[in-house]
């Protein structure tokens, strides 16, 4: 039987880190924040310019205290037009206020034809967030027995 990958056993597997491995950790946790920021890059609609896929944000850190080690990653896109891509538009409002060539309609809102539902939620899934712990995991802690 596998073991289940969770917050709770990756939380209890980074309180037991010998010092030293708080680097590797971040480094872990650094690249898959980049490997999620390319997702988001590849899944974004791509208008006129390139501007919204190119725009995506990434950071985040991890903090040694102790025993405990905490990372935290956050991914966003300032754009102001990133909202209504990412939760679509409210019929009769702007960006879009009716279904065009370039939109679709669903679930009561107006999304760019390139991102039904928003990009957050073509890249992210619990299988893609298991593999990304598993892949922080297999980085902070490979070969160490």
């Amino acid at each position: 039987m596998t073991e289940k990958i969770g917050l709770e056993i990756l939380t209890k597997k980074f309180a037991a880190i010998p010092k030293g491995l708080t680097d590797r950790i971040d480094v872990a946790v650094r690249q898959a924040r980049m490997d999620a920021k390319a997702a988001f890059m590849t899944a974004s609609p791509v208008g006129k310019t390139g501007h919204f896929r190119s725009s995506w944000q990434e950071g985040g850190g991890g903090l040694a205290h102790g025993k405990k080690f905490i990372a935290s990653a956050s991914i966003w896109n300032p754009l102001i037009y990133a909202d209504p891509l990412e939760t679509g538009s409210q019929k009769g409002t702007r960006p879009w206020p009716s279904a065009g060539p370039r939109t679709k309609e669903g679930n009561g809102r107006i999304w760019s034809s390139q991102a039904v539902g928003g990009v957050i939620n073509q890249v992210i899934s619990e299988s893609y967030l298991k593999d990304l712990a598993l892949s922080v995991e297999k980085a902070a802690f490979g070969g160490l027995t």
